[in-house]
């Protein structure tokens, strides 16, 4: 964690950074001399790409027992930014069509089969796909495993595992829909309970903002391995292309404002 005082400095070094004519011609010696300039002992700095599946290229400082880390290409990014963030943007538009989001805990090959089978054709058939696709991927044992192993993870959804388990036996007895109704209250407390530093009387809409945003947070600071970073290398719009996790969320957040709450009332709890 870093120190008021170092992340002041940093900033400083950053700032310092963004004067140069370009990031591609940041240099570890820049760091060095600049991390110098503000009385930091023993600067040590590198050249690495850090993230945890698209990198970012960057000069790595480590100093008085900390890091930090100043990407080499602007916040717009490079082609290759450009390149994925298109391509992104693409699938999250295919999610939207079926009415759902980018899903955890499966195969990336399965998904893009998926994916590849409904780009070119209607809705109305592109739903007849998914219903398909995913009756081979939400297979009765993976949403066992799912009920039983994964939900108990969740502080926010441990206690519903009982209700899950009941409706998950109801389902697959002939009831389907009031199985379905059952769990949607459920689901509804969770989010409250994620998010109770909220006023009871907030929006389901900030509500869903409050706590995907979180998960992002919480996704970019794993993307950079807990380093410092510059903020805005931290934003949904810059990871979006680049961490498979931020990613997943924010299609999470469209599927549930576009599709799941836009038949909720406007407050949720």
């Amino acid at each position: 964690m870093n120190s008021p005082m170092l992340e002041k400095k940093f900033i400083v070094i950053w700032q310092r950074a963004n004067s140069e004519p370009s990031l591609n011609s940041l240099t570890p010696e820049h760091i060095v001399k600049w991390a110098s300039d503000q009385q930091l002992i023993n600067p040590v700095a590198k050249l690495v790409d850090v993230g945890a599946f698209h990198p970012t290229p960057c000069i790595v400082l480590t100093v008085e027992g900390d890091t930090a880390c100043f990407p080499t290409i602007p916040i717009t990014g490079d082609e290759n930014w450009r390149t994925r963030r298109k391509q992104h943007d693409e699938q999250a538009a295919l999610w939207d069509k079926v009415e759902w989001f980018a899903p955890l805990w499966l195969p990336m090959g399965e998904i893009s089969k998926l994916l590849a089978s409904i780009q070119h054709v209607t809705r109305e058939r592109s739903l007849d796909l998914f219903e398909y696709h995913t009756s081979t991927l939400y297979t009765l044992a993976f949403q066992a495993v799912c009920i039983e192993q994964i939900l108990p993870l969740a502080p926010s959804l441990k206690g519903i595992v009982p209700l899950a388990r009941e409706a998950y036996l109801g389902a697959y007895s002939g009831y389907w829909a009031s199985s379905v109704g059952a769990l949607i209250p459920a689901f509804e407390g969770s989010l409250t309970r994620i998010v109770s530093d909220l006023s009871a009387d907030a929006a389901a809409w900030d509500k869903i903002d409050h706590a995907v945003n979180r998960a992002i947070g919480t996704a970019a600071q794993l993307h950079f391995d807990r380093m410092w970073v510059p903020p805005e290398y931290k934003t949904c719009e810059y990871l979006f292309g680049q961490d498979e996790r931020v990613f997943a969320f924010e299609t999470f957040r469209r599927w549930l404002k576009n599709h799941f709450s836009a038949r909720l009332p406007t407050t949720v709890g």
